[in-house]
C-alpha cells in the first residue's frame, strides 16, 4: 500500500466517523479528507520515523559493518592495524605529527 493510498484510507474512515459525513456533498467531503489527510500528515512528519527505503539502507550499512568486524576480528586485528599503520604514514608524508599515547595513537 502506497503512502497515498494508506493517508486515503484513514481520512475516509475518520471522515465516515464523523456526525453527518455522509450528508455532506461529494465537494464539501472532498475538502474534509483533504484538511483530514492534511492534519494526518502534518502529524506523522513531527514523529522522528524513517521511511523503510532509508531503514533499509541502515540495516544494511550495519550488516556490512558488523561483517568487517567479524572479519576484523577473526583474522586478529591485522587490518585494522594495517589500515592504522597507512594513516600514519599518510599522516607523515603530509608532515602530521603521531597523536600522543591516550588520544588515537599508538605509541
Amino acid at each position: 500500500m502506497t503512502n497515498k493510498n494508506f493517508l486515503d484510507d484513514i481520512s475516509d474512515k475518520v471522515a465516515s466517523l464523523l456526525p453527518k459525513a455522509e450528508a455532506l456533498g461529494s465537494e464539501m467531503k472532498g475538502e474534509l479528507n483533504a484538511k483530514i489527510q492534511s492534519a494526518i500528515k502534518s502529524s506523522l512528519e513531527s514523529l522522528d520515523v524513517v521511511t523503510r527505503e532509508e531503514f533499509d539502507a541502515q540495516a544494511a550499512m550495519l550488516a556490512r559493518a558488523e561483517a568487517r568486524v567479524a572479519d576484523g576480528e577473526e583474522t586478529g586485528g591485522e587490518a585494522g592495524l594495517r589500515h592504522a599503520e597507512e594513516l600514519e604514514g599518510v599522516l607523515e608524508q603530509l608532515g602530521g605529527e603521531e597523536a600522543p599515547v591516550g588520544e588515537g595513537g599508538r605509541g
